[in-house]
C-alpha cells in the first residue's frame, strides 16, 4: 500500500510511512499486502522475503532457509487475499479461485492448540502447525486474513 500524498495523514491503521511505503506494524495481513508497492515486489526473491520475515519475528513461525517454495507460497496467499479483500470492499463475494487458494493454504498445514501453564503465567494454548516451511508459512498468513 502506498502512503498518502504529502499533506495528508501519513498513518493508516498504525503503520508508518517511509519512502512512500507503509512500514511494518499493521495487522499481519495488511503487512503482507503492503509488500507489493509502487517500488516493486518486496518478497519477489528469497532474500527479500527472508528480510521481511526477520522483521516479522514473533508474529510468524521462523523459517530457517527461505527459498523459492516459500516465495511462491507467500505470493500466492498475498494475491488471493488481495482479490478476496478487494471484492469484499466492493460489497461482492470473493472470487472462488481466491477462496480456493486461501482454503488450500490453510489445509496444507492444519493447526492444533498446545495448552501450557506455569506458575508465572496464566494458562495459554499456543497454535502449532506441523508442516514444511512453505505450507506452514502460507497457512499462517492465510489464517491472518480470516481476522481482517
Amino acid at each position: 500500500m502506498v502512503c498518502p500524498k504529502p499533506g495528508r495523514s501519513g498513518r493508516s491503521g498504525g503503520g508508518r510511512c517511509r519512502r512512500g511505503v507503509h512500514e511494518l506494524g499493521e495487522h499481519l495481513a495488511l503487512d503482507l499486502l503492503n509488500t507489493r508497492t509502487a517500488e516493486g515486489d518486496l518478497v519477489a526473491a528469497p532474500a527479500g522475503l527472508g528480510a521481511r520475515l526477520a522483521e516479522q519475528a514473533g508474529r510468524l513461525t521462523a523459517v530457517d532457509a527461505v527459498g523459492e517454495d516459500e516465495v511462491a507460497a507467500v505470493r500466492a496467499v498475498r494475491e488471493a487475499a488481495r482479490a478476496a479483500l478487494d471484492a469484499v470492499r466492493r460489497g461482492e463475494r470473493p472470487p472462488a479461485e481466491a477462496l480456493r487458494v486461501l482454503n488450500g493454504a490453510l489445509a496444507g498445514a492444519p493447526c492444533h492448540r498446545v495448552p501450557a501453564w506455569s506458575e508465572e503465567a496464566d494458562p495459554e494454548a499456543a497454535v502449532s502447525r506441523h508442516a514444511e516451511p512453505a505450507p506452514r508459512l502460507a497457512a499462517e498468513l492465510a489464517d491472518a486474513y480470516r481476522h481482517c
